[in-house]
């Protein structure tokens, strides 16, 4: 039996990829290490502020977790 991809469900997929490339675009994700960097502080303070939440505003997607270089900036403001 042949196996049928749901076309609804994969052109939903591509417009969410579509959409995540275009805010990268004009709001660029770091990574906990670059987010500790721009913010000038540890790896573990961050981690220590994301975990009591006083940190800025983080998203998570799958396992890894993104800082929006926007956030950071009103975080340090």
């Amino acid at each position: 039996m042949k196996s049928r991809r749901n076309t609804r469900n994969f052109q939903f997929g591509e417009q969410q990829i579509a959409q995540r490339q275009a805010e990268d675009a004009d709001d660029p994700r770091l990574t906990v290490e670059q987010a500790a960097r721009y913010l000038g502080v540890s790896v573990p303070t961050l981690n220590r502020w994301r975990s009591t939440g006083n940190g800025p505003t983080w998203t998570k997607l799958g396992s890894r977790v993104y800082y929006r270089v926007s956030e950071l900036k009103a975080f340090r403001s």
